[in-house]
């Protein structure tokens, strides 16, 4: 029985398919156990001194790109689906009176509305440097 050259095509194609996708799962990331590590307080987040903190409830949470989901699911709560319903016009990084914040202004897709959020990510940025009074 002689089989096709196209079975064989086919068949190094499923098998080198998986290997890479079996190279690009990280051991040890689990998107549900990062779901609710975030909680947010403070105020309605409209300016840096009613800005929305976030506390990280899981220790593995605790890098500024976890604060940065955590400011797009805290939106999109709000909006709706990111880059559908609302999109990031832009994005900045402020350090203030030894605190820190993210300030991300919105484009409400809907009506072309622009929003601005603060959202004070402290607890979720490096260890600032001292300044010299």
């Amino acid at each position: 029985m002689k089989l096709n050259p196209l079975y064989f095509l086919v068949l190094g194609v499923l098998t080198f398919s998986a290997c890479i996708s079996r190279q690009t799962v990280k051991v040890n990331e689990n998107p549900e156990e990062k779901k609710g590590a975030i909680v947010f307080s403070g105020g309605a987040g409209d300016s840096y001194e009613t800005a929305i903190v976030l506390k990280s409830v899981n220790r593995s949470v605790k890098k500024q790109e976890d604060a940065v989901a955590g400011e797009y699911d805290y939106i999109s709560s709000l909006y709706g689906k990111k880059d559908k319903e609302w999109a990031v016009a832009e994005q900045s990084m402020v350090k203030e009176d030894k605190r820190v914040y993210d300030m991300i202004r919105v484009k409400i897709i809907q009506n072309d509305k622009m929003h601005f959020f603060y959202f004070d990510i402290t607890e979720f940025s490096k260890k600032l440097p001292t300044q010299s009074p």
